[in-house]
């Protein structure tokens, strides 16, 4: 059958296809073709008529107009784009949902860039099925077979690939996850794939929160928002919080923005962390109540000793190297466990709510738990049962 397309000579046929595409005219559920003189047709969900009502028959001279979207400039050529009747199979690709969708966009961009069979299907076989988008980046999970899909391509072809896989998820970097470091910094391994010279830093919104950070040095785990939302549900306005380790302000801004904190400590020693937390704390409007300490919260706890009504440590594995530089910023009404004891507070406590937020690795789970501390002298807080919830569904 007969499909309007725009006809472009082939080393241009990804940028203008990238500009059809972001204008909604590219047609992604048919696959670009190879025509004589080395051109490349794009199909356009567009009758002909009613593009060269709207545009003439030369593309380089656009004027749209509605009902027509407009498109962005397309770049200078020396043959420009013109408008095409070409003949193409009646069957589309058959498109089934977002999966389906994305592999089409893929698919004509790699057909643009005259990428082969073999190529193209491996690519389209190892496309993620799992990302985390953080603003404007998606970060996939990391997957050897899309690695090596990846390298079987030119420079060109990976990145019109990689572009139109942006463009399917309205992004526009494309990266993927790295293993985050074992140690008390939790530095990211994301590496940026998506374009060559993408920056890292990026500003993502969750819960009414802004979050600035650069995604390849520091992390951001999407799957505490449950936690944070929990946090940010409490009335801390009369409150002093100190937050042991604040990283980018995961939960110093839920507890300032939300909670209300009357005053939050924030402490934290890793420079990128220190400087995304900064920019955070301004831009969400509360950086007036939060005082942030760089460096070993075992140092800094000497500025608010004895200060707060509430110590967030939240650390994964485990945040037992901080207990005791908790229980030295409470105030003398509070404490935690028995590490109390090694600095001559004796202290009753009781657990008031057990969190049991997310699986993060094979049998191991993250745990949230809430720790009422009080001395022993003082009135008995009511007998109840510990309140146990999950966030998340048990693991099968």
């Amino acid at each position: 059958m007969s499909v309007a397309c725009v006809a472009v000579a082939a080393a241009a046929a990804e940028p203008t296809r990238r500009a059809l595409d972001a204008a909604g005219l590219l047609d992604v559920s048919r696959r670009a073709v190879q025509l004589p003189d080395r051109q490349v047709a794009l199909p356009l969900l567009v009758t002909r008529a009613a593009a060269e009502e709207q545009w003439g028959a030369d593309l380089s001279r656009l004027a749209p107009a509605p009902p027509l979207p407009s498109l962005p400039s397309l770049p200078s050529l020396p043959t420009p784009p013109t408008l095409s009747l070409v003949e193409l199979p009646a069957t589309r690709l058959p498109l089934r949902g977002p999966r389906a969708a994305l592999e089409a966009r893929v698919a004509a961009a790699l057909a643009a860039c005259g990428a082969c069979a073999g190529s193209s299907a491996a690519l389209l076989a190892a496309l993620p099925a799992a990302w985390e988008k953080l603003g404007d980046v998606v970060l996939c999970r990391p997957s050897p077979a899309f690695a090596e899909a990846l390298a079987r391509l030119s420079d060109a072809q990976r990145d019109a690939a990689l572009g139109a896989l942006a463009l399917a998820l309205r992004a526009s970097r494309v990266g993927v996850q790295g293993r985050v470091e074992a140690s008390l910094r939790r530095k990211s391994g994301a590496e940026l794939l998506y374009p060559a010279d993408a920056a890292g830093w990026t500003v993502h919104t969750e819960q009414r929160i802004v979050y600035g950070l650069d995604v390849r040095r520091s992390m951001f785990s999407s799957g505490n928002g449950s936690e944070k939302a929990r946090v940010g549900g409490w009335d801390c306005s009369a409150e002093v919080v100190a937050d042991l380790y604040a990283g980018i302000g995961y939960f110093s801004l839920p507890y300032l923005v939300h909670a209300r904190a009357k005053h939050l400590h924030a402490c934290e020693w890793d420079d990128d962390a220190l400087a995304a937390l900064r920019y955070n704390l301004e831009a969400n409007g509360v950086a007036a109540r939060c005082t942030v300490h760089a460096g070993d919260n075992a140092r800094s706890v000497e500025h608010f000793a004895a200060a707060a009504d509430r110590v967030n440590l939240g650390l994964i594995p485990s945040s037992e190297a901080g207990w005791q530089v908790g229980v030295r910023a409470l105030r003398a009404e509070g404490g935690l466990g028995d590490y109390a004891r090694e600095i001559g507070r004796d202290w009753r406590i009781d657990c008031k709510h057990v969190e049991r937020v997310k699986w993060y690795a094979p049998r191991v789970r993250h745990v949230v738990v809430d720790v009422l501390c009080r001395p022993r002298d003082a009135a008995a807080p009511p007998t109840h049962e510990t309140e146990v919830q999950d966030s998340q569904p048990p693991e099968d």
